[in-house]
């Protein structure tokens, strides 16, 4: 029975809340997962088109993994899948290039449209290299960004290595320009920071993720938010679409009532 005391209240049901309402709902929070009703698809002529692209860009990275394993979804998701190759096409007025995750495919693509593409490729090494340092941080069973003492120096040790790293990675690429807007295109179209607000680190990561592939998920939106929400109402999570709630605030903005 619908409650009107939560520990915590998901506004909107996107990939993020989804995630955030299922793993607390599954702690044994009492989770309030609020959806506007948005339709996912519209009609043009006798198509139905998805109203929004789903990207899941980083599915097989080891965050995610770790997330969807601890909701038992990984493998149920992966059989929905449909293959992505190449990852993405990367184009310019003058180039063309399908980015794969294959080194040797990518080489060539490099050679074929770049006189960079040695650089490039050794840039695209890095990058994989870098990426992959940081899932194995990401990737633990810690907070981010961590509580306890161990957890933050063990974190900051890290950190400091790293983005020195993809900093100097990043510098190195001012002198190709094809690099630049290769490795910084992902983030700019597909992520939710501004263009102020992104940095080597983002692009990197953003790159990354696409490179490993942009499977699709049969079903697009529809398919992962029923998934989803028929955990949380399973574990008692209350679910309101496309209603009109009234939220009561308390001292310092806490939310005391629904």
């Amino acid at each position: 029975m619908p409650s009107n005391t939560y520990d915590h209240i998901v506004l909107g049901d996107d990939f993020a809340g989804l995630v955030a309402a299922t793993l607390a709902a599954r702690q044994g929070r009492r989770v309030l997962m609020l959806v506007s009703g948005t339709p996912d698809s519209y009609q043009l002529g006798p198509y139905e088109l998805p109203a929004r692209p789903l990207s899941l860009a980083g599915f097989e990275s080891g965050s995610i993994r770790r997330v969807l394993a601890d909701l038992h979804f990984h493998q149920p998701l992966k059989r929905k899948l449909g293959p992505s190759e190449p990852s993405f096409q990367f184009a310019l007025p003058r180039t063309r290039l399908d980015v794969r995750a294959d080194g040797d495919a990518m080489d060539r693509e490099l050679s074929r449209e770049s006189e960079d593409s040695k650089l490039l490729a050794r840039s695209l090494a890095l990058a994989a290299e870098l990426s992959q340092a940081m899932d194995g941080v990401l990737s633990q069973d810690i907070a981010i960004p961590p509580t306890g003492f161990f957890e933050r120096r063990e974190i900051a040790r890290s950190e400091e290595q790293l983005l020195d790293r993809v900093q100097t990675w990043w510098n190195e690429l001012e002198a190709i320009p094809l690099g630049r807007a290769l490795f910084a295109g992902p983030a700019a179209l597909s992520g939710f920071l501004s263009a102020d607000a992104l940095t080597s680190v983002s692009r990197l990561r953003i790159f990354d993720a696409w490179r490993r592939g942009a499977p699709r998920l049969r079903g697009d939106w529809t398919t992962l938010r029923e998934t989803f929400l028929d955990k949380l109402d399973s574990h008692g999570g209350d679910i309101r679409i496309a209603e009109a709630t009234r939220l009561s605030f308390g001292w310092g903005g806490k939310v005391t009532g629904v």
